[in-house]
């Protein structure tokens, strides 16, 4: 027993005499920046991305289309090509030395605004960490070289805070700027108290066996550690600036709404910005909140949105377009009317009972608690042989009103007596006609209306209940296509929001191309040729792209909305 404990002994020591796991280049240069900047601009791995992007079969296939051969024989290549001449003459630099050892591993870009009202004060700072420390330290020295026999920089003037060396730069024409040089990390600044700061945070970090610096930390909470490029943004940088407009409003309706937009403002902790780049190319915008800090109707209405929509079960796999998601209709309105001062609120129903009538205008403020909360849209295209208008609909969920009562009858005569409006308008100022039809779906009653010189082939707007939903779709035969699956789809961490299949688009453009083309041609007074060729054009783009989608993933406290484009050939081997 005694010897198991000594091992055990020798084991944690071991462990905790292991180094620590080496910072990477972009957390190095991020405990050089103040936690009190606003914006805070990350690249990292400038070098790896470039490079996998240049041999992927993504950029083989472009290289082999029209599209790819119109980019390498652009203008803006020749004025690169004529820059890195001029780059090499003066400072010994090309491109690939430029991408791989000076900005290839990491750069940051970080701002911090000035007092209130006080925009000259404003700071930036520019932080590059390199591959190749000589490689850095030469540039410098070329450049200021370079500067100084020009005659655009003056002199160099060495200076020390608190044991750090860094340098003034005095230009002829501008104001002075400053910098300072350590092994592979480089940062400049026109401010010299940012600057300073950054000495002072470097001479902290190299004192003490400190964590990872508090950007990067936030960051890696909002799962930014792989991105190419982020953009954190600091909330609390702004919240003076929001107070100063809030106490300077010029009238009881901004003044609401700001008092109410700042009370939000305070709950919001994070928020990030980023681009991915591995097979698919992803945007990511991801916040984090202090749930505590919002409203109860905020709060209502964002644990609806963060789940998925049973509406993903009933749209076709094979859409065009489709989007869903869960909207709390009524908490949404109590969230909306908390930034409406009493005039404006009151200005709002006036409007509706003014539009509507007054009894009528009752009935929709009663009617629209009862939408929701699953609601979305989609566009299939239709069969060949009922014309080229794709099938469209538009479906949301509804429930019993505020008394717990059935609300489809009562929204159906609402839609009827609306129906019945716009037919008598539409035949009362127009010599074509429009009529309202009945039609039976097995026992479901579809109404839709037709107008056969002005509607064009497949397009008969239709409206019903069906299946607890409410749709409007742009035909009879498009309410029949809108069918709950017997199984749900697959779960997943992210939750679908919506999606774009070009798959899909691009079949239907080559499927309905002479008719389009004619569509295309009217619409727009133009000759068949040039319509056909604007749609080839629009063909040859889309041949790039398979699909787009945007997701979220939410968990306690944060969401991450994801916008994912999908090339045709992947951006990575």
């Amino acid at each position: 027993m005694n010897a198991f404990k000594s091992f055990c002994s020798l084991l944690v020591l071991a462990t905790l005499a292991l180094p620590a796991p080496a910072a990477s280049p972009r957390d190095e240069l991020l405990r050089l920046v103040p936690e009190d900047v606003a914006f805070c601009l990350t690249v990292q791995d400038l070098r790896g991305h470039l490079t996998a992007l240049a041999d992927s079969p993504f950029v083989n296939q472009l290289k082999t289309t029209l599209v790819g051969q119109a980019i390498a024989n652009a203008p803006e290549l020749a004025q690169l090509a004529e820059a890195e001449k001029f780059l090499k003459q003066h400072l010994d630099l090309d491109w690939k030395t430029l991408r791989d050892d000076i900005l290839g591993d990491a750069a940051v870009f970080a701002y911090r605004p000035g007092p209130a009202g006080k925009m000259e004060q404003d700071q930036g700072i520019f932080l590059v960490r390199a591959r190749n420390p000589a490689t850095l330290a030469g540039l410098v020295e070329r450049l200021n070289k370079a500067q100084l026999k020009s005659g655009e920089l003056k002199k160099i003037e060495e200076c020390e805070h608190r044991g750090g060396k860094y340098f003034r730069r005095v230009e002829r024409d501008q104001p002075a700027n400053y910098y300072f040089l350590r092994g592979s990390i480089l940062a400049f600044t026109p401010h010299e108290e940012m600057l300073k700061r950054a000495l002072e945070l470097d001479r902290e970090a190299k004192s003490a066996d400190t964590e990872a610096p508090t950007i990067a930390r936030r960051l890696t909470h909002l799962g930014t550690d792989k991105a190419l490029l982020t953009l954190w943004i600091n909330p609390r940088a702004f919240d003076a600036e929001l107070e100063r407009k809030e106490q300077t409003a010029q009238n009881e309706a901004e003044r609401v709404f700001l008092q109410t937009f700042r009370n939000y403002w305070k709950s919001l902790e994070g928020l990030v910005l980023s681009v991915v780049q591995q097979e698919n190319l992803e945007v990511n915008l991801a916040l984090r909140v202090k749930p505590e800090g919002l409203p109860s109707a905020a709060r209502k209405f964002l644990v609806e949105a963060a789940q998925k929509s049973e509406l993903w079960n009933a749209f076709p796999p094979d859409a065009i377009f489709a989007s869903a998601g869960r909207f709390d209709v009524p908490a949404f309105i109590e969230l909306f009317v908390q930034f409406l001062d009493d005039n404006t609120r009151k200005g709002i129903r006036d409007s509706i009972d003014q539009s509507a009538g007054p009894a009528m205008g009752k009935v929709l403020r009663d009617l629209l608690p009862c939408l929701g909360p699953d609601v979305g849209f989609c566009v299939l295209a239709p069969a060949k042989e009922r014309g080229w208008f794709p099938d469209t609909i538009w479906a949301t969920k509804v429930r019993p009103n505020l008394e717990g009562k059935p609300a489809e009858q009562t929204l159906l005569d609402a839609l009827n007596f609306f129906a019945g409006l716009a037919v008598f308008d539409h035949n009362s100022k127009n010599a074509d006609r429009l009529d309202l039809k009945t039609l039976q779906q097995d026992k479901l009653e579809v109404k839709y209306f037709v107008n056969a010189k002005q509607f064009p082939a497949g397009f008969q707007p239709a409206y019903t209940i069906k299946d607890g939903y409410l749709l409007l779709a742009s035909s009879p035969e498009a309410v029949r296509r809108f069918q709950f699956a017997r199984t749900p789809g697959p779960a997943g961490t992210e939750i679908p929001l919506m999606r774009l299949s070009c798959v899909a688009l691009r079949n239907y453009l080559k499927d309905h191309r002479e008719a389009l083309t004619t569509a295309i041609a009217v619409k727009n007074q133009i000759a068949q040729p040039e319509a056909a060729s604007r749609l080839d054009k629009l063909l040859g783009g889309l041949q790039f792209i398979d699909g787009i989608e945007w997701t979220q993933r939410p968990t306690a406290g944060q969401v991450i909305l994801t916008l994912r484009v999908k090339p045709s050939q992947p951006l990575r081997k």
